[in-house]
Protein backbone atom coordinates (compact mmCIF):
# COMPACT_ATOMS: atom_id res chain seq x y z
CA UNK A 1 0.00 0.00 0.00
CA UNK A 2 1.31 3.39 -1.51
CA UNK A 3 0.37 6.89 0.34
CA UNK A 4 0.03 9.31 -1.70
CA UNK A 5 2.19 12.43 -0.66
CA UNK A 6 0.08 15.67 0.45
CA UNK A 7 0.77 19.90 1.21
CA UNK A 8 -0.69 21.26 4.60
CA UNK A 9 -0.29 24.73 4.47
CA UNK A 10 0.25 25.53 8.02
CA UNK A 11 0.73 29.29 8.92
CA UNK A 12 0.29 31.38 12.07
CA UNK A 13 -1.31 35.24 11.24
CA UNK A 14 -4.34 36.76 12.50
CA UNK A 15 -7.52 37.79 10.57
CA UNK A 16 -5.91 41.66 10.51
CA UNK A 17 -2.57 39.82 8.68
CA UNK A 18 -0.58 40.27 11.28
CA UNK A 19 2.36 37.90 11.88
CA UNK A 20 4.85 39.22 13.85
CA UNK A 21 3.85 37.21 17.04
CA UNK A 22 4.92 39.76 19.75
CA UNK A 23 2.15 42.35 18.26
CA UNK A 24 -0.57 39.62 19.25
CA UNK A 25 -2.75 40.20 22.24
CA UNK A 26 -2.32 37.20 24.59
CA UNK A 27 -3.90 33.78 23.83
CA UNK A 28 -6.79 31.97 25.40
CA UNK A 29 -5.01 28.90 27.52
CA UNK A 30 -1.99 30.30 28.41
CA UNK A 31 0.26 29.37 25.55
CA UNK A 32 2.36 31.46 23.51
CA UNK A 33 1.66 31.73 19.92
CA UNK A 34 4.60 29.81 19.35
CA UNK A 35 4.04 27.03 21.38
CA UNK A 36 0.58 26.61 19.61
CA UNK A 37 2.34 27.18 16.08
CA UNK A 38 4.84 23.81 17.30
CA UNK A 39 2.18 21.88 18.92
CA UNK A 40 0.08 22.39 16.12
CA UNK A 41 2.54 21.28 13.59
CA UNK A 42 3.45 18.12 15.74
CA UNK A 43 0.21 16.97 15.25
CA UNK A 44 0.47 16.71 11.77
CA UNK A 45 3.14 13.94 12.05
CA UNK A 46 4.94 15.34 8.92
CA UNK A 47 8.36 14.51 7.47
CA UNK A 48 9.75 18.02 6.07
CA UNK A 49 8.54 21.81 6.20
CA UNK A 50 9.40 24.13 3.97
CA UNK A 51 10.14 27.73 4.10
CA UNK A 52 11.44 30.47 2.09
CA UNK A 53 14.76 32.33 2.99
CA UNK A 54 13.63 34.59 5.49
CA UNK A 55 12.52 32.61 7.35
CA UNK A 56 14.91 29.78 7.08
CA UNK A 57 17.71 31.90 7.86
CA UNK A 58 16.43 32.20 10.97
CA UNK A 59 17.41 28.27 11.58
CA UNK A 60 21.29 29.25 9.73
CA UNK A 61 23.83 30.55 11.48
CA UNK A 62 25.90 33.53 11.50
CA UNK A 63 26.56 35.51 8.38
CA UNK A 64 30.65 34.11 8.05
CA UNK A 65 32.17 34.70 4.82
CA UNK A 66 32.84 32.13 2.18
CA UNK A 67 35.92 30.26 1.93
CA UNK A 68 37.17 29.84 -1.50
CA UNK A 69 36.94 26.22 -3.03
CA UNK A 70 39.72 24.15 -3.13
CA UNK A 71 37.89 21.88 -5.01
CA UNK A 72 36.84 21.75 -8.09
CA UNK A 73 32.32 21.92 -7.38
CA UNK A 74 30.46 20.03 -9.97
CA UNK A 75 26.87 22.12 -10.17
CA UNK A 76 24.70 19.13 -9.54
CA UNK A 77 22.41 18.16 -6.73
CA UNK A 78 24.25 17.07 -3.49
CA UNK A 79 22.79 14.65 -0.90
CA UNK A 80 24.71 14.66 1.81
CA UNK A 81 22.66 12.46 3.99
CA UNK A 82 20.78 9.61 2.22
CA UNK A 83 19.67 8.81 5.60
CA UNK A 84 18.28 11.00 6.72
CA UNK A 85 14.00 10.81 7.35
CA UNK A 86 12.80 13.96 8.70
CA UNK A 87 13.95 17.42 6.17
CA UNK A 88 13.83 21.13 6.65
CA UNK A 89 13.77 22.56 3.27
CA UNK A 90 14.61 26.19 2.68
CA UNK A 91 14.73 28.32 -0.65
CA UNK A 92 18.00 30.07 -1.48
CA UNK A 93 18.14 31.21 -4.56
CA UNK A 94 21.24 33.43 -4.11
CA UNK A 95 23.60 31.52 -1.84
CA UNK A 96 22.58 33.92 1.40
CA UNK A 97 21.98 30.92 4.08
CA UNK A 98 25.20 30.18 6.46
CA UNK A 99 24.55 26.53 7.63
CA UNK A 100 27.33 25.26 10.06
CA UNK A 101 25.52 22.04 10.89
CA UNK A 102 22.93 19.93 8.54
CA UNK A 103 19.97 20.31 11.08
CA UNK A 104 17.50 21.97 12.22
CA UNK A 105 16.23 20.20 15.43
CA UNK A 106 17.33 16.93 13.44
CA UNK A 107 15.25 17.55 10.33
CA UNK A 108 18.32 17.26 7.84
CA UNK A 109 18.62 20.86 5.83
CA UNK A 110 18.04 20.39 2.01
CA UNK A 111 18.32 24.43 0.20
CA UNK A 112 16.81 24.82 -3.33
CA UNK A 113 19.74 26.80 -4.96
CA UNK A 114 19.68 28.73 -8.19
CA UNK A 115 22.91 28.46 -10.63
CA UNK A 116 23.51 31.91 -9.47
CA UNK A 117 25.22 30.51 -6.49
CA UNK A 118 28.86 30.45 -6.89
CA UNK A 119 31.37 27.27 -6.24
CA UNK A 120 32.73 29.22 -2.92
CA UNK A 121 28.87 28.72 -1.21
CA UNK A 122 28.67 25.22 -2.58
CA UNK A 123 31.43 24.16 -0.88
CA UNK A 124 30.51 25.60 2.41
CA UNK A 125 27.06 23.64 2.01
CA UNK A 126 28.79 20.37 1.35
CA UNK A 127 31.71 20.76 3.74
CA UNK A 128 28.74 21.70 6.26
CA UNK A 129 26.73 18.55 5.70
CA UNK A 130 23.87 20.69 3.88
CA UNK A 131 21.91 18.83 0.84
CA UNK A 132 20.94 20.94 -2.03
CA UNK A 133 18.93 20.99 -5.35
CA UNK A 134 19.57 22.99 -8.06
CA UNK A 135 16.10 24.47 -9.26
CA UNK A 136 14.61 26.52 -11.96
CA UNK A 137 16.17 26.12 -15.89
CA UNK A 138 19.16 24.58 -16.20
Amino acid sequence: MSMKPYVICHMCTTIDGRILTQRWPPLSGGKSAAELFESTADSFGIGAWIVGTTTMREFAGRNVRLKKARRRIERTDHVADRRARSFAIGADAKGALRFQKPDVDGDHVVLLVSKRVGADYLAHLQDSGVSYLFCGAR
